[in-house]
């Protein structure tokens, strides 16, 4: 595929194209004609003169001089970069006086609009029916062919019914058997092949720069159809366009495809009338009659991809290009492809406007065949890990100076998660777990009093605190891919448990231990979590992930001062209250897991 030039580089190789323009009152062979001079340029050749009847030569100079004055709004244009207006200008001047002025300048315009091969058509055309350009001239557009040509290819449309009709961005390209193949710009094309008592074929085809694409196609009959009759009011000369595609003129008659067709008159210019929808019904007659009126605008709906359908005021156009007369202010425009998100450009035309509307349509991250390999589903899931925690926290902890030692937290983790996933991924249910985490604390510093005489005993404490309990809550989920899931996970809740604690003390010397003791412990978390699965079966998969629980307290676990212990020397003695975990507590869960889909 020719490579596209930078735009420095084409602006470069323009610039000796555009330089004649201040020069075209001389005759020096312009590249861009000049409101003030004549279509084909200042010293250009006029074609097909010669001897003529006064009233033929009157009605020759007239379209001369109209052909002139489109030339020079097209000049204008142009250097505004309104190129598709200064292109409608330059065509219409060719049509009323074809000249070397009109035809380099349409060539230019065209190219600027990335329509690269009706370019080098045109290019082509100044080369062989103005041989008078000069050497310097001739060079400048050998050297614009040369590049047009690494940017345009040939298609080779092989279909074996006769007379079809070739439809490639709205314009008529010919009809089958085609003598040669068709110059394409090189990229995505939508390709219509259509014929009175066959169904339409559309075939996309992709076209490289420089290279040639041959493509089959069969057009098939009718199966059953419906005759449309298309009149207009006032019996007024129009073109009838089905389609979009001319099918004669009005009052017409034809028989169509059941279902929705759109129609519309193209009369003398600007009369026309906007797209309309004509519903045919199989064996049955259906006659639509248009009015026209004044089409002050133009627009050209290019989208990407090229065959997304376009919907003008809610009435279908067809899939890819479309081009034609609209009335002049606002308009809804949609465009819409299966696999990508439907786009509404805003569009308001102003009297006169014409108008290039490029659309381009994001991608659907989740068109419908992810929907269909990816349907909604119960979702089961199962978790299992160790669990980690810098620390259990609370007064024991904090308490934890000089000799004594700490041991690294360590426990378990075990959950279910139970929810309903949509097709796009999201999931919500809810989340049932259980975790246990333990921790010893060494020769702590403690203090009790002897009950009642307040006796202090000072000394060390060791605490075996063992934390366990439910967790219980809701979550909501984001999951992608099919064989490799990846799942992002936040789950929210509560934690019901209890904290026991089994100390032994050394006071005073005298060592015992005591009954443990266990609190309440209440907790609200936050986990987030994330997995990669691997699909063992379409309703199977296996994981990694990991996760963290952060849990705030409730209610925390306490060692409440008054509950008298017996130490046969002692007596009773009572310990001071203190927390046994801390008010925030993270833990951090690696967990291999299996999820159950039910469909």
């Amino acid at each position: 595929m020719g490579a596209e030039l930078p735009l420095p580089v084409r602006r470069i190789l323009r610039l000796p194209l555009l330089a004649a323009v201040a020069l075209c009152a001389v005759p020096c062979g312009p590249a861009l004609a000049d409101a003030g001079g004549q279509p084909g340029g200042g010293g250009g050749t006029d074609r097909g003169q010669g001897s003529a009847p006064a009233e033929a030569a009157a009605d020759r100079a007239d379209a001369k001089e109209q052909a002139a004055a489109s030339l020079a709004r097209g000049t204008e244009l142009f250097r505004r970069g309104e190129h598709d207006a200064a292109l409608a200008e330059f065509l219409r001047s060719r049509r009323l006086y074809p000249a070397r002025g009109n035809t380099l300048n349409a060539a230019l315009a065209l190219r600027e609009l990335g329509r690269y091969d009706e370019a080098l058509d045109l290019f082509e055309t100044l080369l062989r029916d103005f041989p008078e350009i000069d050497a310097r001239q001739r060079e400048q557009v050998e050297h614009a062919v040369a590049d047009l040509q690494g940017r345009v290819g040939t298609l080779e449309l092989l279909v074996a019914e006769p007379a079809a009709r070739v439809i490639i961005a709205g314009r008529e390209r010919g009809r089958t058997p085609l003598s040669h193949p068709l110059r394409l710009s090189a990229g995505s094309h939508l390709v219509r092949v259509v014929k009175a008592g066959f169904v339409p074929l559309e075939l996309r085809v992709e076209v490289a720069g420089g290279e040639q694409a041959v493509v089959q196609g069969r057009l098939d009959p009718l199966a059953s159809s419906g005759t449309l009759k298309v009149l207009e009011r006032g019996g007024q000369a129009a073109a009838v366009l089905v389609d979009g595609i001319e099918v004669g003129s009005a009052p017409w008659e034809g028989r169509l495809g059941p279902g929705r067709h759109t129609v519309r008159l193209r009369g003398a210019d600007p009369l026309g009338t906007a797209p309309a929808v004509a519903v045919v019904r199989q064996d049955e007659v259906t006659a639509i009659t248009l009015e026209l009126e004044r089409l002050d605008c133009w627009l050209r709906v290019a989208p990407t991809p090229i065959g997304a359908a376009v919907v003008l005021d809610g009435v279908p156009l067809g899939r890819g290009v479309w081009e034609g007369e609209l009335r002049c202010g606002s308009h809804r425009l949609d465009v819409a492809e299966d696999g990508f998100l439907a786009a509404r450009p805003a569009l308001s035309l102003q009297t006169g406007e014409r108008r290039r509307l490029d659309s381009v349509l994001e991608p659907d991250p989740e068109p419908d065949l992810y929907r269909q390999a990816n349907p909604a589903r119960v979702l089961l899931e199962l978790g299992l890990g160790p669990a980690l925690t810098p620390s259990l926290g609370g007064d024991v902890a904090a308490g934890c100076t000089g000799d004594c030692t700490t041991g690294v937290p360590f426990g378990g983790l075990a959950s279910i998660v139970a929810g309903y996933q949509l097709p796009f991924g999201v999931g919500f249910g809810l989340d049932v777990g259980y975790a246990v985490m333990t921790q010893r604390t060494s020769a702590r510093p403690g203090t009790a009093t002897t009950v009642p005489e307040g006796v202090a005993l000072v000394g060390t404490v060791d605490d075996d605190r063992l934390l366990h309990g439910l967790l219980l809550g809701g979550c909501v989920w984001l999951r992608r891919g099919t064989g490799w899931p990846l799942t992002a996970r936040v789950s929210g809740g509560v934690f019901l448990g209890s904290l026991r604690d089994r100390r032994t003390t050394d006071l005073s010397g005298l060592s015992w231990e005591l009954p443990a003791r266990s609190a309440d412990a209440r907790y609200a978390f936050v986990a987030p979590q994330v997995r990669l699965g691997y699909a063992v079966a379409p309703w199977a998969a296996l994981s990694l992930g990991l996760q963290a629980h952060l849990l705030f307290a409730l209610a925390r676990p306490t060692w409440e001062q008054g509950g008298d212990y017996f130490h046969e020397a002692l007596g009773f003695v009572d310990f001071p209250t203190e927390s046994l975990a801390g008010d925030v507590i993270v833990l951090l869960s690696p967990e291999i897991g299996a999820s159950l889909s039910f469909y």
